[in-house]
C-alpha cells in the first residue's frame, strides 16, 4: 500500500509504504517513510564510489548478511577505512551491523533501499499519463480523436 501527503509548510511530497507480513505466529508491520531530504542524503552516501561497491557487496550478500573481515578482505582497504565508511551507511539507513559471537555482520538493509528505489520510480512518467488523459477526456467532449 502507498500514499503521499504533501506537507503545506514546506510543499514536499512524502512517499510511505507500508509492509505487513502475515506469519502463522505474528503480525509483523514495517512503515517505510522517505522524502526528499532523505533520499538526497542516501544518494550523497552511495554517490562514493567507496561506498557504493561496499553497499553492492552487502546487497549480493543477501539475507546472512557480510563479517566485517570478510568484507575488508573483499574490498582490500584498512579497517579504519572501512570502518568510516560503514558508518556512513549505517547513519543513513542503509546497512546496519549485529554482533554474532565474536564477528560483526554487516547487512543491507533491503526495504531501506526499497523505500529509496520506490521514491525516485514512483512518478515515473506521470506527465505522460496525465498529457493522455487529458487528450482523452478532450477527445470525448468533442468528438475528435485524439
Amino acid at each position: 500500500m502507498r500514499g503521499r501527503t504533501i506537507s503545506p509548510a514546506r510543499n514536499v511530497v512524502i512517499s510511505i509504504k507500508v509492509e505487513i507480513q502475515l506469519d502463522a505466529d505474528k503480525v509483523r508491520c514495517h512503515l517505510i517513510s522517505m522524502n526528499i531530504e532523505m533520499a538526497s542524503s542516501q544518494l550523497e552516501a552511495l554517490g562514493s564510489p567507496v561506498r557504493l561497491g561496499i553497499f553492492r557487496i552487502l546487497v549480493r550478500a543477501g539475507n546472512a548478511g557480510l563479517a566485517v573481515g570478510r568484507l575488508q578482505e573483499q574490498v582490500e582497504m584498512p579497517g579504519s577505512t572501512l570502518s568510516h565508511h560503514l558508518k556512513r551507511l549505517i547513519e543513513m539507513g542503509l546497512v546496519r551491523q549485529e554482533r554474532a559471537g565474536t564477528s560483526l555482520i554487516c547487512h543491507a538493509e533491503y526495504r531501506a533501499m526499497e523505500a529509496l528505489l520506490l521514491f525516485l520510480t514512483e512518478e515515473c512518467c506521470a506527465d505522460d499519463f496525465q498529457r493522455a488523459n487529458a487528450r482523452a477526456s478532450e477527445s470525448a467532449l468533442t468528438g475528435v480523436p485524439a
